[in-house]
């Protein structure tokens, strides 16, 4: 048992990212908190509720490989979460209304505005678009299934 507790430590506390507070992006306030995510070896989220995107950013500013699994969104609480969906070219719309937002808002990827995919920003709802918005934060993070019921998407990344 005691080697148990000198290897795996679990902290009770609230994990949110340093940005959300206006904090400088590598520190967190308490520093049992700091110093646990900077001696982890790995940084492990399984239904993490509100902290799973607080995860996410701690293994990158760490640089410390995470497995998450998302599960609820919490919309109304994470209120500054946004993707960029594609625009149907038919209609020029998501067919998504989001906060009374249209059409005029779309914008281009890239200068060459006849063969660029047009885009539309809206805020983070389902449990899909959060993976999306989680696996942008990285160009390496992996997404994969895993093989069982329920919420059984995992966003993972080896920290390199």
């Amino acid at each position: 048992q005691d080697e148990l507790d000198s290897r795996f430590r679990q902290l009770v506390k609230p994990f949110s990212s340093p940005s959300l507070f206006g904090l400088p992006v590598n520190c967190y306030q308490d520093q049992d908190l700091d110093a646990a995510v900077k001696n982890a070896s790995l940084l492990l989220g399984l239904h993490a509720d509100g902290a799973t995107e607080a995860i996410v950013d701690a293994a990158l500013l760490y640089r410390k490989p995470f497995v998450v699994v998302p599960c609820c969104v919490f919309p109304n609480l994470f209120h500054q979460r946004y993707i960029n969906v594609a625009v149907d070219e038919d209609t020029q719309d998501t067919g998504m209304r989001h906060g009374g937002k249209d059409a005029s808002e779309v914008s281009k990827n890239t200068p060459d505005q006849d063969t660029a995919p047009q885009q539309k920003r809206v805020p983070v709802r389902s449990h899909e678009q959060f993976c999306q918005y989680l696996l942008a934060k990285h160009p390496r993070f992996v997404m994969e299934v895993l093989p069982f019921d329920g919420r059984n998407v995992a966003i993972w990344w080896d920290g390199k």
